[in-house]
């Protein structure tokens, strides 16, 4: 059985701002988003100039963004959390689609803020 991660994301904008979100992914969906996100957005270089930044960026409003130098940064702007099919289910219930599992890809249905990159942007 394949197992479920509960992905929570927490950041913050130039002190002005705080940004939280979740995901509900299947683990192996979520170690391939990183291993993507690292070969393909970050490729191995790090820290990034300022003038790389271009995908590594998340937009998080009209004219605001979060930006990661380096991959470890990215990383360690989630904390994961092993659950249940049955507690997977209890988030759907209460979020509807925001909580639904994604069986291949990363497109996360996500709730509130959750700064996640594109690795097909890169």
């Amino acid at each position: 059985m394949r197992q479920i991660l509960l992905v929570m994301s927490e950041e913050n904008y130039a002190d002005e701002f705080d940004t939280r979100g979740f995901a509900i992914v299947y683990e192996d969906v979520w170690n391939e988003h990183l291993l993507k996100i690292e070969e393909i957005i970050f490729k191995g270089k790090e820290p990034l100039s300022h003038e790389e930044y271009g995908a590594h960026v998340v937009g998080i409003g009209t004219n605001e963004a979060i930006s990661f130098r380096t991959f470890a940064s990215y990383k360690k702007s989630f904390k994961t959390e092993k659950i249940t099919e049955e507690e997977a289910k209890i988030f759907k219930r209460i979020f509807k689609d925001k909580a639904t599992l994604n069986e291949t890809i990363w497109l996360p249905h996500s709730y509130g803020m959750f700064v996640s990159m594109d690795p097909d942007y890169g």
